[in-house]
């Protein structure tokens, strides 16, 4: 059978050379690619297919005519019957339009969208006519979208929330079961209902402008809602959320709400804040124990650290002196380690912070290891410390951290050890040109930990053992605390230990390595041969580490004899030895004095200096000089800078004083600074005048930012020191005022801020307004002076800063206050003077401030008086000035009498104690 229809001959009415009507809809129905098929009016017959056919059947037109029933065979059986029910109707109908399916061999199946003609073709003969679309593409999408919706209503069915759905005008389109459910209304009623049909004139009105604002902003609204409960009595909470419903152009038809009861949830989170509120007073109640035992503690260590302060600055033997420092130092780790047990708080509730400050570990761990030492010599434990070479000698980081951790092991490792030796290590693990990773360690031959026990040591209050405890004493909260610490350094304390044989513990920390270190050793020491004599092996290697380190050769034995042998022969070589360290232990286990007379004969035929090592207990210093006729002696453990000074001494040769490097000369001395000091405090002002005047500097004081505006015009400054809080015009205000006249004067004068604002962001509140730096209140002399270095780009003056207690504290932190004033005790007591005459005309500011409801007087005249009593040491009292503050700055002053009331009571009792301090002065002088 033909499936293509060719006339033979051109209809006479058509013109020549054009191609007649059949053959030109032949040519069309080819170019075509919807499906268009004749078939017979029985339905038996294919009249014609066009080639669009072999697409969509996967066919060739010759496979397809073949058979004549092949089209119908190709589809789908489940679309078979109904199409054949259309057909057989076709007569009657004219025209029907049916989907179905075409399965290709291949197994592809497109949907066809076909519609279906009756054709009168004349002669009284018909035929059946179709054009079939391939519509797969747009009924995957639709099923697909089916699919999609059938899933979203699956989804919001079963969610344990509330679903609905409204149009731009506020009518419900949708809503799932449960929302049904709680207005207890089929979705048939919902549909078209607003929010005025369904809720009370408020929340129908809250609700409508929630709605607004989303289609307005296009953004999802979040809101937790309040309502009665059911009961009248009982509040709900409802959390909600909604969000803009878009449609395929992107325009805004609608919200999509959704939601929730979170009564529970509300209710849960107020009983979290009460148990919290109740928790945080456990936590002040225990705090404020912590600070009255650590007061105790305090006043009498306070004044052992003093006296011995005041007793430093007499004349004083070097043996005294020697002794005494230790005694300092001690009372300074002690009195660190209680602020460090108030720590402990602070540390569990993560608020500690560490410092960052360049340091000599050399020396500061030296001077911690020896402020121990006599305990180690008084249980004859050889107590030694090794610091690798290679360290830097500047450090930065917080080394009071690392010496409580260092003084919490070293004294845990005395504690359980009842012979041998304890040695304190530094090593380097990595390094590079900013940075170093160092390994301490303490290690002991002591009473060692069972292995059950070694994972508990670090939980607080734990010891190894009950019997540890008995034995030994301690509260076991040492090492829970060095474990926090280590842990905040980023490093982790852990331990390895063989019971009844010693213990090791040992944690890594990185450190920056300060850019400026110190000079070389001098190239004359260097080449030089020393003799070290000590019975203990460790400590052997230590000296012959650190010689090697400066260039000089070791030679090292373990006895008297050897050392008196080894003299003789090497001199006999013509290799002399340059000086001889010896152990003083030695000498005293020689009960006839041999020996000693030995040392002193060969000493003098020889002509090398002796410098004799000395441990923490022996005494009499002046006593084995003589007996051995040594040149110098130093203290055990050995320091680094003690060793080195000792032997150039001994050997006549120059060198430069160890810098301990937390405090570094000027590099550059500047001249005397004319600063501007823009300060309303009275006590404030002689404050600055006596510490900056010490430095050589001129000072010209503004009572208010008014007032160091104008001065600023008719002056030139070097620095300006600028309070941020003021009358008038405040510290920023004036800040930007002077940077503005800056501007024609074409220079910059830096400008410092001080505050006693020292929470986060005041900094960049400062900074921001054109300040150059910040210094936070109370000032301290070496902050200050590092702020003045730091704009002035020079290296800050070195700063002493005496801990004295000359008064038993109770209302005032004596330290502190001596801190204030770079211990200058005539200038504390001129602001004590300053404090006495000043009192009673600030409170009365207060107090009038307070009666007129003025809470910006309040929030100034407060500020003051806090800022006063910080500086004197009286932080304690300064806590109610701040309560004051505070209420002026937020404008709430609710019920301030009985905290006002608390404030001049205990002013009254901080004036007491400082007359008495300005009365008893003489007997300190």
């Amino acid at each position: 059978m033909s499936t293509e229809h060719h006339p033979a001959n051109n209809p006479d009415n058509e013109p020549k050379g054009l191609i007649s009507r059949e053959e030109f809809s032949s040519k069309l129905l080819r170019l075509v690619n919807d499906l268009v098929w004749a078939i017979s009016a029985d339905g038996r017959s294919l009249l014609y297919i066009n080639p669009a056919a072999e697409v969509i059947y996967g066919l060739t037109l010759t496979e397809i005519t073949r058979d004549s029933m092949r089209w119908f065979q190709a589809i789908h059986p489940d679309d078979q019957t109904k199409l054949r029910e259309q057909l057989e109707r076709i007569v009657e109908t004219k025209t029907f339009v049916q989907h179905f399916r075409i399965q290709r061999t291949d197994g592809m199946i497109s949907w066809m969208q076909g519609s279906f003609y009756w054709i009168d073709q004349g002669n009284g003969t018909h035929c059946i006519g179709c054009i079939a679309k391939d519509v797969t593409t747009r009924v995957d999408i639709e099923m697909a979208l089916e699919e999609s919706k059938a899933i979203y209503h699956s989804l919001v069915e079963s969610l344990p929330i509330n679903v609905f759905r409204k149009d731009r005008e506020g009518r419900i389109v949708f809503a799932n079961q449960r929302y049904c459910d709680n207005q207890a209304m089929p979705l048939e009623r919902l549909i078209g209902k607003t929010d005025r049909d369904l809720f009370s004139p408020t929340l129908a009105e809250k609700y409508m402008n929630d709605d607004r604002w989303v289609l307005q902003t296009g953004l999802p609204f979040h809101d937790i809602e309040e309502h009665p409960g059911p009961d009248g009595k009982k509040t709900i909470y409802v959390e909600v959320l909604k969000a803009p419903v878009t449609d395929p152009d992107g325009r805004r038809v609608g919200i999509q709400g959704m939601f929730w009861d979170v009564t529970s949830r509300k209710r849960a989170e107020q009983a979290l804040r009460e148990a919290k509120e109740i928790a945080e007073k456990a936590s002040r109640a225990k705090s404020d124990f912590l600070a009255n035992v650590s007061h105790e503690i305090r006043t009498p260590l306070n004044a052992i650290i003093g006296m011995t302060e005041l007793l430093l600055d007499t004349r004083l033997e070097q043996t005294q002196r020697e002794y005494l420092s230790m005694v300092q130092h001690s009372g300074e780790s002690l009195l660190s380690i209680i602020n460090d047990i108030l720590d402990f708080s602070k540390i569990e509730a993560g608020k500690l912070e560490l410092d960052h400050r360049t340091f000599d570990l050399r020396e500061r761990l030296g001077d911690t290891v020896r402020s121990l030492s006599v305990r180690a010599h008084d249980k004859k434990i050889e107590l030694a410390m090794r610091i690798d070479p290679q360290i830097p000698q500047r450090l930065v980081g917080d080394i009071t951290r690392i010496r409580q951790v260092m003084v919490n092991l070293i004294g845990n490792a005395i504690k359980f050890t009842p012979q041998g030796e304890v040695v304190v290590s530094v090593d380097v693990i990595a390094f590079n040109e900013h940075e170093t990773e160092l390994r301490f360690s303490v290690r002991d031959t002591g009473i060692g930990i069972s292995p059950d026990n070694i994972d508990s040591i670090f939980e607080k209050f734990e010891q190894a053992d009950s019997s540890t405890t008995r034995d030994y004493g301690g509260t076991g909260l040492g090492l829970a605390i060095c474990s926090r610490l280590v842990r905040l350094m980023d490093g982790d304390l852990k331990v390895v230990s063989t019971h009844g044989q010693g213990s090791e513990f040992f944690f890594s920390i990185k450190l920056a390595i300060d850019q400026q270190q110190p000079a070389d050793i001098p190239a004359t020491i260097k080449g030089r041969s020393a003799l070290v004599i000590d019975s203990y092996e460790t400590t052997r290697k230590i000296y012959e580490e650190m010689m090697q380190a400066w260039g000089i050769r070791p030679f090292a034995v373990a006895s008297i004899e050897h050392g008196l042998a080894l003299l003789r022969a090497l001199a006999e070589a013509n290799q002399p030895i340059s000086v001889v360290l010896l152990d003083a232990r030695l000498i005293q286990d020689d009960p006839d004095g041999a020996l000693m007379q030995a040392i002193r004969e060969t000493k003098k035929h020889l002509d090398a200096p002796l410098i004799l090592a000395i441990s923490g207990g022996q005494h009499d210093h002046s006593r084995l000089s003589q007996l051995t006729d040594c040149d110098a002696f130093i203290l055990k453990p050995v320091k680094h800078s003690d060793l080195l000074l000792a032997i150039s001494n001994a050997l006549n040769i120059p060198i430069e004083t160890i810098d301990s490097g937390e405090q570094q000369a000027f590099n550059r001395r500047a001249g005397p600074l004319r600063i501007l000091l823009a300060e309303d405090n009275t006590i404030n002002q002689k404050l600055a005048i006596g510490l900056l005047k010490k430095q050589g500097h001129n000072l010209t004081i503004a009572n208010d930012g008014v007032e160091a505006v104008e001065l600023f015009k008719q002056s030139d400054f070097d620095l300006i020191l600028m309070d941020v809080q003021m009358p008038k015009m405040d510290g920023i205000e004036a800040t930007s005022a002077i940077r503005e006249l800056e501007m024609s004067r074409q220079k910059r004068t830096p400008i410092v801020a001080m505050t006693a604002h020292a929470m986060t962001g005041d900094r960049e509140r400062c900074l921001a307004a054109g300040m150059d730096e910040y210094v936070s209140k109370p000032i301290r002399l070496p902050k200050l002076l590092n702020a003045l270095a730091k704009v002035l780009e020079e290296i800050p003056q070195t700063v002493h800063q005496p801990l004295v207690n000359e008064q038993p504290a109770q209302w005032v932190n004596w330290n502190s206050a001596y801190e204030t004033v770079g211990g200058d005790k005539l200038l504390l007591i001129e602001l004590a003077k300053v404090f006495l005459d000043a009192r009673e005309g600030m409170l009365q500011e207060i107090e009038q401030a307070i009666q007129s409801g003025n809470a910006k007087e309040l929030r100034r005249t407060a500020h003051a008086l806090k800022g006063a009593l910080n500086h004197l040491g009286a932080e304690r009292v300064a806590h109610f000035g701040f309560q004051l503050e505070l209420m002026g700055q937020q404008e709430t002053i609710d019920e301030p009498d009985p905290i006002f009331r608390q404030l001049c009571q205990m002013v009254e009792h901080v004036a007491k104690e400082y007359a008495t301090f300005v009365e008893n002065f003489s007997q300190f002088d």
